[in-house]
């Protein structure tokens, strides 16, 4: 176990019942309770983080009241599929393969973590914890993963998810090694056509703001457009110290 963790939290206050204080006291509620589990678990400090949407202003002012400082910004972008999608190109000695159950999740994983080292090098997750996190759960459908694979060695993979009225591309990774090759740009063709046939009139997925691999480039290359931005606030709870909160009740 680390010394240090991350924890995220969502509080959301009903619109009838905003400036009545539920907001704070479920913050600091929810702040005493990340404190208790600080102690019983021996991690020194938990960053307590919330993402909120970027015209939220009075979200972003409790955060910033309570103390939580900006951490990082994210964009959810789109593309409406009104009209066939492009098809995927690829080199000839790259192929797209559907993902195999029990046969390509490590190597998935391993695609990912390359992938998003930046992003992970703070919590990182464990193969473990990736695969309850990916697939494990009950909308995980094998047919809306796809690989880019040379020879049998997978170098790209996009996995995504099926929501009421969009699908959503949860993940997006290829190998540092294989970039500028059009692999991306490829997966995402695909993750787009399988939608469209499927009757699906919108593809999403969320990005980090500053991501510096271009990712929101090549959304925008491929026809997405910026929908929302959102924020996230973090905030180090101690296990001791004078930030150490405690339960109190609604102003």
């Amino acid at each position: 176990m680390s010394s240090e963790d991350q924890a995220t939290s969502e509080i959301h206050t009903h619109p009838a019942f905003t400036g009545q204080g539920i907001g704070t006291y479920l913050r600091r509620q929810v702040e005493a309770w990340t404190c208790q589990q600080s102690k019983e678990t021996g991690i020194r400090a938990i960053t307590l983080t919330q993402t909120i949407s970027g015209v939220n202003d009075a979200a972003r002012y409790l955060l910033q009241r309570e103390g939580y400082i900006p951490m990082g910004h994210f964009f959810r972008m789109a593309i409406e599929l009104s009209t066939p999608p492009s098809l995927p190109v690829l080199p000839s000695s790259i192929t797209l393969q559907q993902f195999v159950p029990e046969i390509d999740d490590k190597a998935v994983f391993e695609v990912m973590a390359e992938a998003f080292a930046d992003a992970w090098h703070n919590n990182p997750p464990t193969f473990a914890m990736w695969r309850d996190y990916m697939i494990e759960r009950s909308d995980f459908d094998p047919t809306l993963w796809w690989l880019a694979k040379a020879d049998t060695l997978v170098i790209g993979a996009v996995l995504s998810y099926s929501f009421p009225t969009m699908g959503w591309i949860r993940q997006l990774g290829v190998r540092t090694a294989s970039r500028q090759q059009g692999i991306g740009k490829a997966l995402l063709q695909q993750a787009f056509t399988i939608f469209y046939q499927r009757g699906f009139p919108k593809v999403a997925l969320g990005v980090n703001a500053e991501n510096i691999s271009g990712a929101t480039e090549l959304y925008k290359q491929v026809g997405m457009v910026i929908e929302r931005r959102y924020d996230t606030y973090g905030k180090t709870i101690h296990a001791r110290g004078s930030n150490a909160p405690s339960y109190g009740t609604p102003m």
